[in-house]
């Protein structure tokens, strides 16, 4: 396991430990309230190791496995490059 998906491991579990509701949407992704705002945990493993999310822009799983946070599994799309991209993958 390498040294990022351990750390994002470790901020998961941080947030069960001290309570954090996690749970998967319909569409499958694992999400959780942070400040009474539901925030998808790939997202917020990003902004962390990154420090921004460009306007316009969305967090895409490489591998395509929405429960795979590990940093070096996200990347910052532009939405419509986004949607194309999975429109011609099928999913």
């Amino acid at each position: 396991m390498e040294l990022n998906d351990k750390i994002a491991r470790v901020i998961i579990a941080e947030m069960v430990r001290n309570e954090q509701e996690i749970w998967i949407t319909n569409r499958g992704y694992p999400v959780v309230r942070i400040f009474n705002k539901i925030h998808s945990i790939h997202r917020v493993i990003y902004l962390i190791f990154t420090g921004h999310i460009k306007r316009g822009y969305c967090i895409h799983h490489k591998d395509r496995d929405k429960m795979n946070y590990n940093p070096e599994n996200l990347e910052m799309m532009k939405e419509d490059i986004h949607k194309e991209y999975h429109r011609l993958c099928g999913n």
